[in-house]
C-alpha cells in the first residue's frame, strides 16, 4: 500500500495524493468496470467517464439512494478513518460518483464519506460513472458493497440484497417474472447457499405475486406478499395484539408445527385473557413454502399430520407439569409444578475485596446462590 499520507500530516483539509498512482488506476479503470456482469453473464451497463480529485462540497450521498437496508451503521466509520490515516491504497476502487444536475451523487463509498468528515478531508478522488438502466444502477452499488475477507466498509447482507431485489420489483426496473427475479438473485446473493438463494427468490416470487404452477405463494416477512399483508387486508389477526377488530388473538404461523411457536400462541393467549378478564382463544394459520404444484395436497396433509403430532405433544408436555393433590378441605386439586430445577450461578468472583464486587474469591467445582452463598439445595 502506497503509504503517502503521514498521521496528521495536512489533517483537517486534504491529503496529499499520489497523482502517478492515480493515473495508473485511471489507465485500468474501464477495464475494472467491465467487469461488472449479471449472473446470466450480461454486462451491468457502465460507462466509466474519468477519475478526478474533487471538492466534496459538490458531492452529495442521499440516504433515500442508499442501498442498505440498515443504511451506514457508525460502528464501521471510525476503522475506515484509521484505515485511512495510515494511508491510501491506490490499487482499491476509489469511491463513485454520477452526474445529476449541478452535482455528483454518490453511487459507492457511502461509509468512506463519513470517514471523510471525520477526518476533515475537503477533496478526494472520485471515479465518475454513467448507468444506461437504473437496474444497472442499483445492481453496481449492490455489487460494490459485497463483503472481502479483512474488509472494514460497510457491506450488505442478505436482508440488503433481498430489500434491492424488492425495490426493483416495485419500480419496475426488471421484469415481473422468476428468470428475471432469479438472475439478480444469484447476482448478489453470492455469499449465501443454494438453499439460501433458492428461498429468497421463493419469497421474492410473493412479493411479485407470481404464481407457482397456479397456487399462490406467501412469504413470513413483512410487507407486499406476505401473510401479515395478507391479514391486514383481509381483516385477520395477524399478531398478539395488532388487530382490535377481531375478538381472537391470532398469529398468521407457517411454523404452527413448532413448540417454540406454540407456546408463544399460549403465552399470549394467557397474557391477553389476563387483560380481558376472561378466556381469549389464540388462531394460527399457515402456508406451504416451496410449494410443489403437482403435490401440493399432499403437501398440505403432511403439514397437518406435523401439526396435530405437534400440538399433542405440547398437550402431554402440559400434563407432564401437573398433578392431582388433594387439598385442604378433602378435595382433589390440580397442582402445577415445572419440571425444573435450578442449580445457582456458575462461580465468576475473582476478587476477594467486598469493596471491589466480591465477598469471596469463588470455587469453580461450585455454584452460588444470589447472594454469593455456595448453592447447596
Amino acid at each position: 500500500m502506497p503509504n503517502v499520507i503521514q498521521t496528521n500530516q495536512n489533517y483537517g483539509i486534504t491529503p496529499t495524493f499520489d497523482k502517478a498512482a492515480i493515473a495508473a488506476w485511471k489507465k485500468g479503470a474501464p477495464e475494472h468496470y467491465s467487469q461488472f456482469k449479471y449472473a446470466d453473464g450480461n454486462p451491468v451497463l457502465i460507462t466509466y467517464i474519468d477519475t478526478v480529485i474533487m471538492n466534496r462540497s459538490g458531492i452529495q450521498y442521499l440516504e433515500k439512494e442508499q442501498i442498505r437496508a440498515k443504511k451506514v451503521m457508525a460502528r464501521n466509520v471510525t476503522p475506515l478513518k484509521k484505515s485511512f490515516e495510515g494511508g491510501i491504497d491506490y490499487t482499491q476502487p476509489p469511491p463513485t460518483v454520477e452526474k445529476v444536475g449541478k452535482f455528483h451523487n454518490g453511487r459507492s463509498g457511502f461509509t468512506r464519506d463519513m470517514s471523510f468528515n471525520q477526518l476533515g478531508w475537503r477533496y478526494f478522488y472520485f471515479d465518475i460513472l454513467e448507468f444506461k438502466r437504473p437496474r444497472d444502477r442499483r445492481t453496481f452499488m449492490c455489487m460494490t458493497n459485497e463483503k472481502e475477507q479483512k474488509d472494514v466498509r460497510t457491506f450488505n447482507d442478505s436482508g440488503d440484497h433481498y430489500w434491492n431485489i424488492c425495490e426493483s420489483i416495485k419500480n419496475k426496473e426488471i421484469p415481473q417474472e422468476e428468470d428475471s427475479i432469479r438472475n439478480m438473485v444469484n447476482t448478489l446473493y453470492i455469499e449465501g447457499d443454494d438453499s439460501d438463494r433458492e428461498q429468497m427468490v421463493c419469497n421474492l416470487l410473493s412479493f411479485a405475486g407470481i404464481p407457482t404452477g397456479g397456487i399462490r405463494t406467501f412469504h413470513s416477512l413483512k410487507g407486499q406478499g406476505s401473510t401479515q399483508d395478507w391479514a391486514e387486508q383481509n381483516n385477520w389477526p395477524h399478531g398478539g395484539k395488532k388487530n382490535p377488530n377481531v375478538e381472537e388473538i391470532g398469529y398468521v404461523l407457517h411454523s404452527a408445527t413448532a413448540l417454540g411457536s406454540i407456546n408463544m400462541m399460549m403465552t399470549q393467549a394467557y397474557e391477553s385473557s389476563f387483560e380481558k378478564g376472561k378466556k381469549v382463544l389464540c388462531e394460527a394459520r399457515a402456508y406451504i413454502q416451496r410449494v410443489n404444484p403437482a403435490d401440493f395436497n399432499n403437501q398440505r396433509e403432511t403439514f397437518d399430520f406435523k401439526r396435530k403430532h405437534a400440538w399433542e405433544k405440547m398437550e402431554k408436555v402440559i400434563l407432564n407439569c401437573c398433578s392431582i393433590i388433594t387439598g385442604k378441605d378433602g378435595k382433589p386439586e390440580i397442582k402445577v409444578k415445572l419440571p425444573f430445577l435450578w442449580k445457582g450461578f456458575y462461580a465468576q468472583k475473582t476478587d476477594a475485596d467486598p469493596n471491589n464486587g466480591g465477598s469471596c474469591i469463588e470455587r469453580e467445582n461450585l455454584t452460588y446462590d444470589a447472594f454469593g452463598k455456595p448453592f447447596t439445595v
